[in-house]
């Protein structure tokens, strides 16, 4: 199934939609930055509808939830009750993260039926993408060119996919799937890789990229997603 859709996001937030206040210079002219700016937002609107925004088909990934949980407890349950205690969804980052979300009662565990709950909230929702950013501090610091990916567990299926963004100077990226001309993600549960090479060589831990900690959920009833998300490392590792 495929929907017709249009990142309303994608516009207002174009990088060409940032600017200063006060006065800008053009050439010999200062103008209001509030008039540029909105001229800045008409321009991305135009060259994101040139590139095909406006009649872009977006697949909606479907997903079972049945067969999602299942995988879930045949990777994380370790003592087979269909229940997830703290020191097991924890191990995998994706479930950390969205734990708050699923954990319905409060009580630290996830059992089957909040599980199945959460999955069939995504299968639900009906969303193709979801448009937000994030940022990488790294030692409190923006992180310029990094590769942020996020990588659907397994769990997910086949038709959810991963997106990625490179981090500008201050640390900030879009996140977008490849081959899209549209910025955005799937929603679920994801582990989150952070890269940075330079000559072929890793420059970030590996808790961050092939052994990451980070994990993100992806979802549009998720309290200031809309605002980005921000992955604060450190580049002290096990060994330091």
């Amino acid at each position: 199934m495929t929907e017709m859709f249009c990142n309303q996001h994608a516009i207002e937030r174009h990088p060409l939609a940032h600017g200063k206040a006060g006065i800008i210079r053009l050439g010999a002219h200062y103008i209001p930055a509030a008039i540029v700016n909105r001229v800045a937002v008409i321009l991305a609107a135009i060259l994101l509808l040139v590139a095909g925004c406006e009649n872009a088909p977006v697949a909606i990934p479907e997903i079972d939830p049945e067969a999602s949980v299942d995988l879930i407890l045949a990777a994380a349950d370790k003592d087979s009750n269909k229940i997830l205690y703290q020191d097991e969804w924890q191990q995998v980052p994706s479930l950390a993260a969205a734990a708050p979300m699923m954990d319905t009662d409060g009580d630290g565990m996830l059992t089957r039926p909040e599980l199945l709950s959460r999955m069939q909230f995504y299968k639900n929702d009906r969303m193709a993408l979801l448009d937000f950013t994030c940022t990488v501090l790294l030692d409190g610091r923006p992180l310029e060119g990094a590769t942020v990916t996020l990588i659907p567990e397994p769990f997910m299926g086949p038709e959810v996919k991963p997106c990625s963004g490179i981090t500008a100077q201050d640390g900030w990226c879009y996140m977008r799937q490849e081959g899209s001309a549209i910025p955005g993600s799937h929603c679920g549960m994801f582990r989150v890789s952070v890269s940075k090479k330079e000559a072929g060589v890793e420059t970030i831990p590996a808790k961050y990229n092939t052994d990451t900690i980070l994990g993100q959920e992806v979802a549009t009833d998720i309290p200031g997603l809309e605002r980005g998300v921000t992955f604060e490392l450190s580049s002290e590792t096990a060994e330091d």
